[in-house]
């Protein structure tokens, strides 16, 4: 379970956990996306999610099912028998390759992967996503040169590789598109 905001103290104090002795982990990471304007932009996303490991508890449909397994869904305002459903009836498949490492100085390194998405009947590639992360003990004590070397280099990528850059496209925008749905926000 996610939840996504530019606030950081309002994604970090929303709640994402999951029920008691299920084995999994809460994170809050920052998340550095394009601008729908042009290459070389930069805005930030919080997001705080829950990621459960090994969940074997039937899913169930209606959101009071997955309140079982995701507590945090009672505070929504939603009522407990709404259904869950996938956005889209297109099934997709992410593929993730870890392509390796980039250091940015300070002893600050990062992971670099690709995501790519595909159709899983056809195999039709969908869309890529390139990343790199790295993980910090405390937002608030980050050393200034690999953040700002980290910031730079994610804004020359943009520029050197525009041809490959979907302006305006994200991976959740792509599932509500395959549904002839449209998003109402950037997300």
């Amino acid at each position: 379970m996610k939840f996504r905001h530019p606030d950081p103290d309002l994604a970090w104090r929303t709640r994402v956990d999951f029920a008691k002795g299920l084995p999994g982990v809460v994170k809050l990471k920052e998340e550095l996306l394009f601008v729908a304007t042009g290459l070389g932009g930069m805005r930030s996303v919080f997001s705080h999610a829950c990621q459960i490991k090994n969940q074997s508890m039937a899913l169930g449909r209606a959101l009071g099912d997955r309140a079982k397994i995701f507590p945090a869904l009672i505070d929504a305002r939603v009522a407990r028998s709404a259904v869950i459903a996938p956005v889209a009836k297109v099934g997709i498949e992410e593929v993730l390759f870890d392509l390796g490492i980039l250091r940015f100085g300070g002893g600050r390194n990062a992971k670099v992967g690709l995501a790519v998405w595909r159709e899983r009947e056809t195999q039709r590639v969908l869309i890529g996503e390139f990343a790199f992360e790295t993980a910090f003990e405390q937002y608030g004590r980050l050393h200034l040169r690999p953040k700002h070397r980290s910031e730079r280099f994610y804004r020359l990528l943009q520029r050197e590789t525009g041809a490959w850059v979907e302006l305006g496209t994200t991976k959740t925008k792509l599932a509500y598109d395959l549904s002839g749905r449209k998003l109402d926000h950037d997300e």
